[in-house]
């Protein structure tokens, strides 16, 4: 589960998850967090999606998409993997409820 705090708009994110999501260890992905290469992005759903974040890290070699509900419980991640070429190859998995 993924803490969300409503007031101040923090999300705090298990390091476990961020990097099994982005296939590196937890040291690495600490060690490239403070170093700048991996980044997150996160958004508010609107509308349809009120009550929803989606959350995005960003290495070199993968991006890792988390959708959380309003309890910070995963409803569906994806992870794209852009290999050496640059190209990418999405998987995506839903949550069960």
């Amino acid at each position: 589960m993924i803490r969300l705090e409503a007031m101040g708009g923090d999300v705090e994110i298990d390091a476990d998850i961020v990097a099994k999501g982005l296939k590196m260890d937890v040291s690495r992905l600490r060690t490239d967090m403070q170093a700048g290469r991996v980044t997150c992005q996160c958004e508010r759903g609107i509308e349809e999606d009120a009550g929803r974040m989606r959350i995005t890290f960003y290495s070199k070699t993968c991006q890792y998409r988390l959708v959380v509900d309003d309890r910070g419980r995963i409803v569906q991640s994806s992870v794209v993997n852009f290999g050496r070429q640059g190209g990418g190859v999405a998987v995506r998995n839903k949550a069960k409820a």
